[in-house]
């Protein structure tokens, strides 16, 4: 990690508000110019997260209740898909105006993600089994394997995180 107080790379940097984060860009473009690198973080990268996330909502909403949903459609013909958008994209936004630390909230998106995880990918092995989803194109045995395995990694893994978050 990086200090961005030095020119050398000595410590880490602890980032607590969204205002840290070009204090680390400005490290790291430091550090990469010291070896003939460049930028390669802009400094739109931020703005850029409520309208991915927005759309990631979209999307997701959309294709589980089957909605019409594409941001090639027109709103007309996609109303709640582009709804939904709208509507993340104000709670996004409203967000700022709340005490809710945004890097603590991404970690522990994150850590949800990371235990939802296996559960998913378990479900999804046991779809990749039946012939009546799968169709004429089975996953074989050696992938299914590989699957099964990379699922009791990330069960364990999650599950010696929560062990390790309460003992």
């Amino acid at each position: 990690m990086m200090d961005c107080r030095e020119d050398k790379l000595v410590g880490a940097i602890r980032i607590a508000t969204v205002d840290d984060p070009p204090l680390f860009r400005e490290g790291v473009t430091r550090s990469l110019s010291e070896i003939g690198g460049f930028e390669i973080v802009g400094e739109g990268a931020t703005v850029l997260a409520i309208p991915v996330l927005a759309g990631s909502v979209g999307y997701a909403l959309g294709e589980a209740r089957k909605w019409p949903v594409g941001l090639e459609r027109e709103p007309l013909q996609a109303k709640a898909f582009y709804a939904t958008i709208a509507i993340a994209a104000l709670v996004g936004a409203c967000l700022n105006f709340t005490p809710i630390n945004p890097i603590k909230a991404l970690y522990w998106s994150a850590v949800v993600n990371g235990v939802v995880a296996a559960p998913v990918v378990a479900v999804m092995m046991l779809m990749t089994a039946r012939s009546d989803i799968m169709g004429e194109t089975p996953v074989p045995m050696w992938m299914r394997l590989i699957g099964w395995l990379a699922t009791a990694v990330m069960g364990a893994a999650a599950t010696l995180m929560v062990v390790q978050l309460f003992v």
